[in-house]
């Protein structure tokens, strides 16, 4: 038998010796275990979150085989019924003190169902690909708004709303506008300027603009208040930033429907500042998202070498790609190293917002 003992941050592991009148502070190792935090051990966060995924999941399946199985008129309106239906638990949940749980998992339920039911009326009614839009968007942002509103979302929702409108908006004044590939590229310029702003709107949020001048003026500035303050604006504006990167990527891989040198060029420079402006959020879905939308576009570009009977070059691309990952992984470098690194990566992607602009041009003409 042993005895797990929490010190500090540390556990220790001590023997404990047969003794011969039971005594209540000798528990058997099963029942210690249970009382100590693990990370990544299965207990009722985890349980909460696998359970809401699964009925999210569960219920989109349904509504995909329910699509396949009968008419599209009808599917949509049951599925939007329910997600009606679901919505209105969930906000009912909250206003009763049920768990948070219960009320993000038949919010999100209902956000999909929304989604799968617009997505089958436009079937139905033959919508345009504007109008589809404009309709996957409104149910995204409602149901993002009831996430901020009864969840622990909280702000993150309600700007993740916001950012599924404003994209929306400025989608559809391009398409209506010009060419789907030509839309495309004035979105993702626009996308990475607004990736650029977005954490200097955190330091402003945060109430941080001003701390270079407070240490300028010898003033002391604590390290831990202002990365909380940081942290927590980062976190209420991560959807916004999934949303923006999302849009960078989807409108890179439009303007890559028309292939010319500008297009190319474009594309290479959108995935090199995005990779780089990833340096820029200290959150795990902010740096996931940027790094996923510069990978997205690097593999269409592999994708469209490929198709120009480049799939030697492709497949070389796409291996020091994962070749670099490894790195990562791999390599531990000095702070020297580092620093010089990061002042390299400053240079580049300031290099490349400004040959965005001209690439751009050269796209349109």
């Amino acid at each position: 038998m042993s005895r797990i003992t929490l010190v500090g941050e540390r556990r220790h592991g001590d023997p404990l010796l047969p003794s011969p009148s039971p005594s209540p502070s000798l528990e058997p190792v099963g029942r210690l275990l249970p009382e100590v935090p693990r990370p990544g051990r299965w207990g009722h966060v985890a349980v909460r979150g696998v359970a809401g995924g699964a009925v999210a999941g569960w219920a989109l399946g349904a509504a995909v085989l329910a699509r396949q199985e009968f008419a599209a008129r009808g599917v949509a309106v049951v599925l939007l019924l329910v997600a009606a239906l679901a919505c209105g638990a969930g906000t009912v949940a909250v206003r009763k003190a049920e768990p948070r749980a219960a009320a993000t998992a038949l919010l999100t339920t209902g956000g999909a169902l929304g989604v799968c039911g617009v997505w089958s009326l436009g079937d139905a009614q033959d919508w345009s690909a504007a109008l589809r839009l404009a309709g996957v968007a409104g149910v995204v942002a409602v149901a993002s708004l009831l996430l901020g509103w009864c969840s622990s979302a909280g702000r993150g929702g309600v700007y993740g709303a916001g950012a599924v409108v404003v994209g929306t908006v400025c989608w559809e004044l391009a398409l209506g506008a010009q060419s789907a590939w030509h839309a495309g590229a004035s979105i993702a310029a626009v996308s990475v300027v607004a990736l650029g702003l977005l954490p200097r709107f955190a330091l402003t949020a945060a109430g941080l603009s001003g701390l270079d001048d407070r240490r300028s003026g010898a003033a002391s500035v604590s390290r831990h208040p202002v990365a909380t303050a940081l942290a927590a604006t980062h976190r209420e504006l991560a959807p916004a930033t999934v949303v923006t990167a999302a849009s960078a990527a989807v409108g890179t891989v439009l303007a890559l429907r028309t292939l010319t040198v500008w297009t190319v060029l474009f594309a290479v420079t959108v995935a090199v500042v995005l990779g780089l402006r990833a340096r820029a959020y200290p959150l795990v879905p902010e740096v996931v998202a940027l790094l996923g939308a510069a990978a997205v576009i690097v593999v269409r570009l592999a994708w469209v070498w490929a198709g120009r009977g480049g799939s030697g070059g492709a497949l070389a691309v796409v291996g020091a790609a994962a070749v670099v990952g490894l790195g990562v992984l791999v390599v531990r470098p000095t702070e020297q190293v580092r620093l010089r690194a990061r002042r390299l990566g400053e240079l580049l992607e300031s290099v490349g917002v400004i040959a965005l602009f001209p690439l751009v041009i050269g796209v349109f003409a």
